[in-house]
């Protein structure tokens, strides 16, 4: 049963929805990315977070529930369910734990994750580290300036990891999306080390056209695979797209681990999404 004391002085939900709006990894500099989070008492039916997303401006709609001491979150981006959304399930872990003791583990449809709090009270989101593997032959003409290294990650609709020399401004790099969306099932990040910069470790950007996704505002699962690529215990990316965002990332002896800041917005009740049975 759904433990619905309340936490912190705040109300506990009932099981109707309740909707709050979550940015994160945004700072005085950068507007992070955004959520969209739908805490229920039961798991959505079948559609539901798919229609909401069509609608959201947010980057991810989520729908998080928690039953059998497990707290199970939905996530899509415009109608698209997406099976591993870093952000997304950062910010639903947030608002559960607005109303609710935070649980050790998250499931959504790419598996388990890890839950933790630090001493600073930062919510981290542990995964499990993506290999990467060095590439001799990789493409030079996506971009207007060609990497000096790659390395590919997971299957054949994983990641390219583009890397350009340390140092170099990668907000210059021009990227031809038409080609991206037709000569790979990849996602593809554009990495560089980024000894200058005094936020941050390196700098990232993200691009999968043909998931409907031309360039990422913030990407979590991206940085997740940093984390295997970069040899690192810990280190800061800074996400170059239009929003920008900075995510902080720890490589541990088993996971990876994800976090940034977080902010939730007042919750609006009584929005009933009407399930597509």
């Amino acid at each position: 049963m759904t433990d619905n004391r309340a936490r912190d002085g705040n109300e506990a939900p009932s099981l109707d929805l309740v909707n709050l709006r979550v940015s994160l990894f945004g700072n005085s500099s950068t507007s992070g990315t955004r959520a969209t989070v739908w805490l229920a008492g039961k798991s959505p039916g079948r559609g539901t977070v798919e229609a909401l997303s069509k609608t959201d401006e947010s980057e991810a709609t989520c729908w998080a529930w928690h039953t059998g001491g497990e707290l199970h979150v939905r996530c899509c981006n415009r109608g698209i369910p997406i099976a591993f959304c870093g952000h997304g399930l950062l910010a639903s872990a947030a608002v559960f734990q607005r109303y609710h003791e935070l649980p050790k583990t998250v499931h959504t449809l790419s598996g388990y994750y890890g839950l933790r709090i630090d001493q600073e009270n930062r919510l981290w989101l542990h995964c499990a580290p993506v290999p990467c593997e060095p590439v001799d032959i990789f493409p030079r003409d996506w971009f207007d300036l060609p990497p000096t290294s790659a390395a590919i990650a997971g299957d054949d609709k994983g990641y390219w990891i583009l890397r350009w020399p340390d140092g170099f401004d990668i907000t210059k790099l021009q990227p031809d999306i038409d080609r991206l969306s037709r000569e790979t099932h990849r996602a593809v990040i554009a990495t560089a080390a980024a000894p200058g910069d005094p936020t941050a470790t390196l700098l990232m950007r993200y691009f999968a056209p043909q998931y409907g996704n031309p360039e990422d505002s913030v990407t979590g699962s991206a940085c997740v695979v940093l984390g295997s690529y970069w040899h690192q215990p810990r280190f800061i990316v800074r996400q170059c797209s239009a929003r920008g965002g900075l995510v902080n990332v720890e490589r541990h002896s088993n996971t990876v681990a994800i976090s940034g800041s977080i902010n939730l917005h007042d919750p609006c009740r009584g929005g009933k999404p009407s399930p597509q049975e």
